[in-house]
């Protein structure tokens, strides 16, 4: 990650506390999400640069650590003791479930990273028990959405092996798993499935509302409102809001679930700008890929991101940013090797040009 970028991120959370409402509130939630951007930019970047792992280590243990998420998301929901590992709030205050994420939201786009990345492994693997031990993480994968009851993560992971198929031209798969999707739809879709699931609500709600669905009229009506509000205070169209709690009372009291939106409606332009750097960044990783295999698995990943990054809170879901960033750094990474090593073949071969020109004939 380009370094101006971060200072640039530093420099909107300072100036937009110029309109917090409750400024040691917005000092201290920047203080925290600034110290969770370095960690993560330092963290990833020591990984693609030294060498302690490969990027394919890296994607298997991402995808372990999700799978272990979506067992405790199963087990919340099998037995509703939890809604939390190590947290003991009674079961009624939530009916979907986070695993060992921060929020539902989150679990959901964990579980299209991990279910997407198990597949990708289950399809490449050499051997068949290699293939089976993946199949099974992306079966636990899979089953846990019913629990976390996270429609952006379901939907991204669909989109995500859609495109990841047609970028490799694996047309035969393509048709196999549409077919499976045309078979098991009727059986996920079915109350026994699901029994008594936030998910199966979910599904009903959507099937009897349609563009009426109250999630996405919610949502919609509190991204329209954060637009309207800072429109009325023009200030803000360059400087945001701050980020404090004060500031999303009129906002149905939650985070923005936009992460463009968000961005501009509490860190002004300069935040706006320095999110769709990141954004921009991310996706110039495809053009450091040299080859279908991998640009399948980007592109893949991060599409799963733009979903999560459109339609849930954007800051503070680490899990979110992880992923594409480690892409970004490990794509970079080898093109930068890539480059070396043919700039030294190259330079071999005009010594060894240079050696029999001096050869007399």
């Amino acid at each position: 990650m380009p370094f101006w970028i971060s200072f640039a991120l530093l420099g909107s959370f300072v100036i937009s506390g110029l309109q917090a409402k409750d400024l040691s509130e917005h000092l201290a939630k920047s203080a925290v999400l600034m110290i969770a951007y370095w960690n993560m930019f330092i963290f990833i970047y020591v990984l693609a640069t030294s060498g302690l792992f490969s990027k394919e280590i890296i994607y298997s243990i991402f995808c372990l650590s999700g799978t272990m998420s979506s067992i405790v998301c199963i087990l919340q929901g099998q037995f509703g003791k939890y809604t939390y590992l190590f947290k003991t709030e009674a079961l009624d205050l939530w009916d979907r479930f986070p695993g060992l994420a921060e929020h539902p939201v989150e679990a959901g786009i964990l579980g299209a990273y991990t279910g997407f990345l198990a597949l990708v492994k289950t399809i490449d693997a050499k051997t068949l028990s290699a293939k089976c031990f993946w199949m099974v993480a992306l079966v636990i994968t899979l089953y846990s959405m019913k629990f976390s009851g996270s429609f952006t993560g379901m939907f991204t992971f669909a989109g995500a092996v859609g495109v990841m198929l047609v970028v490799r031209r694996a047309w035969v798969a393509l048709a196999v798993v549409a077919g499976l999707l045309m078979l098991l739809a009727p059986i996920v879709s079915n109350p026994d499935f699901l029994g008594d699931s936030f998910m199966r609500e979910r599904i009903n709600a959507l099937l009897s509302g349609g563009t009426n669905y109250e999630t996405v009229q919610t949502r919609s009506s509190q991204v329209s409102g954060a637009i309207d509000k800072m429109i009325n205070h023009p200030l803000t169209l360059l400087f945001g809001f701050g980020y404090s709690y004060a500031d999303l009372v009129s906002l149905q009291g939650l985070d923005i679930h936009n992460g463009i939106v968000s961005a501009y409606f509490h860190f002004g332009l300069l935040g706006l700008a320095t999110n769709i750097a990141i954004i921009v960044y991310l996706f110039r990783t495809l053009s450091f890929e040299d080859n279908r295999k991998d640009q399948s698995l980007v592109l893949g990943i991060l599409l799963i991101f733009i979903g999560g990054y459109l339609t849930g809170p954007a800051f503070f879901r680490r899990a979110v940013w992880m992923l594409p960033l480690c892409c970004a750094a490990f794509a970079r990474s080898e093109a930068v090797e890539r480059k070396n090593e043919q700039a030294q073949l190259l330079e071999e071969e005009a010594h060894d040009s240079e050696r029999v020109a001096r050869i007399p004939q």
